[in-house]
C-alpha cells in the first residue's frame, strides 16, 4: 500500500504474466474514490504479443478486479499501456518485466502519485534495450558461478 498525499490510501497490484511464451507485467491500482486503473508494461507491445492478447488481457484484468475488495471494481476502463523500452529480440522479455518491476518498486512516492494522476508511466529514458544485454550477461555469470559452487560442495 502507498499512502496519497492527500491520506487517502490505494493498494497496488502487481502481477507478471507469461502468455504465449512472452512476459509482461500488469499493474492494478486500486483507489476507493475512483476507478481501478490497470497498467501493461509490455516490450513487445507494438508487435503480435501486445496487439493480438489486448483483449484476452482486459479480460483477465476486469475478472481480476471484480475478485478484490474494491468499491468501484465494476467500473474497469481497459488497459493504459505504459511506455518502456522495446526488445529487439524474441528472449529479453523477462529482464524487462525485471528491469520495469525494480522501477515501480524504487519510485518515490511524488513519483508514483504522479503517474497514476496522470494515468501515465512512461519508463522510455529510465533505461535502454543495451541495458538488457547487460542484465543478460550478469544474469549468465551468476548462473555459471553458482553452478560452480554447487559442484564443489
Amino acid at each position: 500500500m502507498f499512502a496519497r498525499s492527500n491520506q487517502q490510501r490505494y493498494s497496488t497490484q502487481i502481477l507478471p504474466i507469461c502468455e504465449h511464451d512472452h512476459w509482461q507485467l500488469l499493474l492494478f491500482i486500486i483507489d476507493p474514490t475512483t476507478n481501478p486503473l490497470t497498467f501493461l508494461f509490455d516490450s513487445h507491445s507494438t508487435t503480435r504479443f501486445g496487439v493480438s492478447n489486448i483483449d484476452n488481457l482486459s479480460s483477465f484484468a476486469y475478472g481480476f478486479i471484480n475478485t478484490i475488495n474494491s468499491p468501484n471494481r465494476s467500473n474497469f476502463n481497459g488497459i493504459i499501456i505504459a511506455a518502456t523500452p522495446q526488445q529487439t529480440n524474441v528472449w529479453d522479455c523477462g529482464f524487462f518485466v525485471i528491469r520495469n518491476l525494480s522501477i515501480l518498486l524504487n519510485l518515490t512516492q511524488d513519483q508514483l502519485t504522479s503517474a497514476i494522476t496522470n494515468s501515465q508511466f512512461d519508463f522510455q529514458n529510465m533505461y535502454t534495450n543495451e541495458d538488457m544485454e547487460d542484465d543478460r550477461v550478469s544474469a549468465f555469470n551468476w548462473l555459471i558461478d553458482y553452478a560452480r559452487r554447487y559442484r564443489e560442495t
